[in-house]
């Protein structure tokens, strides 16, 4: 007599089958199970058979340790609808599904950062920050205010602070817009095609998706690395192109993301987002309006940052190389009439 696994197990099992593992050096073991099932929402009946069946881990067997970036992807495309991952990506198919309109509209909102340093002993009380700066200028936006403790010195591509080993807080107050753009170019077109149907959208560790060569190996990308790999690609082919990082305005906090942002065959500058259509294919709809969009146009959800692609929104430290622990909040603003 033949038995099938249950379910809910097949789910986990076909997830794990079609996972690319972080490789090293870049793989970090360091969440435990306890973490590992609070993220997956699973049990260690589940995480055993996983564990059994090829999850990635180290450490002797009942304390076992994972990569963070693993058992996000694991969960983000289990189909269990019960992950933490696939909670935050069903932010990004409901933006998806939504009004079009809705993406264009101009929209309010406070956002709040605070960063502490993760390491007090290693930086010895340096109180220089430097914090990412939004420019919601670029499609529309702009910022109406903004405060901070210490107050920050506004620089071309950044937010300086100093006077405070931590922790800092800053807060903008500052309206979004979106705009639709209409791409003309085949080859840029080609390029989405070929980011979106022959890589697997991951969450990676921002040095490996730095890695283009060893995205190309693995077949894998983020956002940001799928940007840099578009961005090559328009350097080959003389197209001008920017990777851009951006924040994603989600339920509560920013969510990291990025872009390309290229000169089409108009002269027009337009933004390429195939992190976002990847994100809105995770629930198997297709919705057309949505990946049209991200060819070219740019959502109200979404803040350009100053500068190229970096691992962080906030360093601290002589050159930055001091670890800040980071904690984002977003809010909308009810608009007046």
């Amino acid at each position: 007599m033949t038995t099938t696994a249950p379910r809910s197990d097949q789910l986990w099992l076909d997830s794990l089958a079609a996972l690319i593992p972080v490789p090293a050096p870049y793989r970090r073991a360091d969440q435990s199970r306890a973490t590992v099932s609070t993220t997956l929402r699973c049990d260690d009946r589940t995480l055993d058979l996983l564990i059994r069946e090829g999850l990635p881990c180290e450490g002797p067997e009942g304390a076992e340790r994972f990569d963070g970036h693993d058992i996000y992807n694991l969960g983000l495309y289990s189909g269990t609808r019960r992950s933490l991952p696939e909670y935050a990506a069903h932010f990004v198919t409901r933006l998806a599904r939504a009004d079009p309109a809705t993406w264009l509209r101009p929209l309010d909102w406070t956002l709040r950062l605070r960063a502490g340093c993760g390491d007090p002993a290693r930086c010895a009380g340096e109180d220089r920050w430097r914090v990412v700066k939004p420019v919601p200028e670029a499609y529309g936006g702009h910022v109406r205010q903004l405060s901070g403790h210490p107050p920050p010195e506004v620089t071309a591509t950044s937010l300086e602070v100093t006077g405070a080993p931590g922790p800092i807080e800053l807060t903008w107050r500052l309206t979004t817009a979106g705009v639709r753009r209409t791409l003309l170019s085949g080859r840029l077109r080609e390029l989405m095609r070929w980011l979106v149907e022959d890589f697997r959208f991951q969450s990676l560790p921002f040095e490996l998706a730095s890695d283009t060569a060893r995205l190309r190996q693995l077949g894998t990308a983020d956002c940001v690395g799928g940007s840099l790999l578009m961005e090559e690609e328009c350097r080959r082919l003389g197209i001008p192109a920017q990777a851009r990082r951006t924040v994603l305005l989600g339920v509560m906090s920013f969510l990291n993301h990025g872009r390309l942002e290229c000169v089409d065959e108009d002269g027009v500058e337009k933004a390429l987002d195939p992190g976002l259509c990847s994100f809105a294919r995770l629930d198997g709809t297709d919705r057309p309006d949505f990946e049209e969009f991200c060819h070219g146009s740019t959502s109200n959800r979404l803040i350009p940052l100053a500068g190229p692609p970096r691992p962080a929104l906030a360093t601290h430290g002589p050159d930055g190389g001091c670890p800040a622990e980071v904690d984002t909040r977003v809010s909308r603003e009810d608009r007046t009439p």
